[in-house]
């Protein structure tokens, strides 16, 4: 069980953890081991120095190697969406396996990305948000900002790596701000940089079209603008967007809907119904007239909210299919996956359905107690999630979700979409125009597990598993995971003790890390 989940979902990146002292170490063992060996222990003094030199270098790499283990864990959250690289290098499609032409394939995702509306008859509802966002200042302080938190090399067609712009002087650099500053005042971007190649990465069935996700790669100048937009609107989405959705917002995380699903279905033990909503190509169509709509509910000021339809409209992509470039097509609707902004854009369309709810529903904008029905849903990006008990009709409310999210050009897919209930043996059947959502025992909603049963305990056994296997790699005596809750289920932390009881992970606030 140990080989079998190891390093094939490694979430530390054990297995590349290196230190800057790895080579003078060993140069300095064998220096001593010959010290040692030739001269028979004579040179006492000169054997003594070199061993406390070796020491001094094992506590550096010993406290490099905790800061990288410890950044590991904490970077492994949402934002792993802006690292293509990783992406991009850990998942590909074996081509000869491949049933469809080339052409076959561009004409589908030419199909998935044109536009099939103009307008839409859904309804604003009241905006809840209070205040919009002011429009970002760029600098060469948030250039510089900007480049700092970018993990990607990866370039676009014009083949400029960001290696080259990490390069820069700081003239050059600010040259670069003042022509994205020229871009939100004039409201638009320059036509190359809507220039984008898309990487086709398999989810799970790769003989199916709509199971490949496609990953837009547009040039470096594009994104690390959107970088600086999507980082500037950080503290006014964690003010503003409605706390039911809870991805890709700073101090927000899906623990919070876990931990809130836990309690409700403890607090509510006789009735208790979760249906998570599929929504096909949820990102990809996605129209352009749904975006403005979007993000002036969210009270975006005109010039940002032009900059943002603008760079959007019409970009031109060439997919990689079998590591050449395939013709190149229009898209005319979609948010580009690969786009800093994409989750941000997505959350302010959820905040449309939010505040549909909240409308027709009459619930509150801010539930302050454990009712389920006032609650109603939770999000988490596009994965919309349906919370109701037996004495509400949730399948009326299913059915206004799923009008709702059709008058925004998006579709429900009741087939793929996953329901359960507490009890198991309810008989509530959720369902969509008719359409009964599939049941499942214990359903895993935002990498998280409502209840316990034996779906759960499988899973605390996987990461158990994952974790004993970073311990035997590292021997570690004490140590500091900030993130602990993005390793291991909160509900699994009972069961550590039983196989590393020195860790005390909620006692140890600071850490040493040694090597034997």
């Amino acid at each position: 069980m140990v080989n079998k989940f190891s390093f094939k979902d490694d979430k530390t990146n054990l297995k590349y953890i290196n230190t800057i002292n790895k080579k003078e170490i060993k140069t300095k063992e064998i220096e001593l081991l010959h010290l040692v060996t030739q001269g028979k222990g004579q040179n006492i003094e000169e054997i003594e120095k070199l061993r406390n030199n070796i020491k001094v270098l094992y506590k550096e790499t010993g406290a490099d190697i905790k800061a990288k283990l410890s950044e590991n864990f904490n970077k492994h959250d949402s934002s792993m969406i802006y690292q293509f690289d990783k992406h991009l290098k850990e998942k590909s499609i074996d081509w000869k396996n491949i049933q469809f032409s080339e052409e076959e394939i561009v004409h589908h995702f030419e199909t998935k990305f044109t536009s099939v509306s103009k307008s839409s008859d859904f309804e604003n509802p009241p905006s809840t948000v209070k205040k919009g966002p002011k429009i970002p200042q760029i600098s060469l302080k948030t250039i510089k900002e900007a480049i700092s938190r970018m993990k990607s090399n990866t370039p676009g067609l014009d083949s400029i790596s960001f290696q080259i712009i990490r390069n820069l002087k700081d003239e050059h650099l600010q040259l670069i701000a003042d022509q994205f500053e020229n871009c939100i005042q004039q409201g638009n971007i320059p036509e190359e940089w809507k220039s984008g190649w898309v990487k086709l990465l398999p989810k799970r069935d790769i003989q199916k079209l709509n199971d490949i996700r496609p990953i837009t790669i547009l040039p470096i100048y594009y994104r690390i603008l959107f970088n600086i937009i999507a980082y500037e609107l950080r503290q006014w989405a964690s003010k503003h967007i409605n706390l039911r959705q809870q991805a890709f917002i700073s101090h927000r995380n899906t623990m919070n809907h876990g931990l809130l699903l836990s309690s409700l279905a403890k607090k509510n033990k006789s009735s208790l119904l979760l249906v998570n909503l599929d929504i096909e190509g949820a990102y990809d169509s996605v129209e352009d007239h749904i975006i403005e709509k979007a993000l002036t509910h969210c009270k975006f000021p005109d010039e940002l909210k032009t900059f943002i339809l603008n760079s959007y409209k019409s970009q031109i992509l060439q997919l990689e299919i079998d590591h050449h470039l395939s013709r190149p097509f229009t898209k005319t609707r979609g948010i580009p996956q690969g786009c800093p902004l994409a989750p941000l854009i997505y959350d302010c369309i959820t905040q449309l359905i939010i505040d549909k709810c909240i409308q027709q529903w009459k619930i509150s904008i801010k539930p302050t107690k454990l009712n389920i029905n006032d609650i109603g849903l939770l999000c988490f990006a596009d994965d919309i999630n349906l919370v109701s008990n037996r004495y509400c009709n949730y399948n009326e409310r299913l059915d206004n979700i799923s009008k709702w999210l059709g008058q925004l050009s998006l579709k429900i897919n009741p087939s793929k979409s996953m329901a359960t209930t507490l009890p198991t043996k309810s008989k509530m059947k959720p369902m969509i125009d008719g359409t009964i959502i599939p049941r499942f025992k214990n359903l895993r909603v935002l990498g998280h597990y409502p209840w316990d049963d034996s779906t759960l305990n499988e899973d605390i056994e996987k990461r158990i598993l994952q974790f004993q296997l970073s311990l035997k790699y590292i021997p570690l005596k004490r140590m500091e995971i900030t993130n602990i809750k993005k390793v291991i289920l909160p509900n699994a932390l009972a069961y550590l003790h039983t196989f590393y009881e020195q860790i005390t992970f909620l006692n140890h606030l600071l850490i040493e890390l040694t090597l034997k």
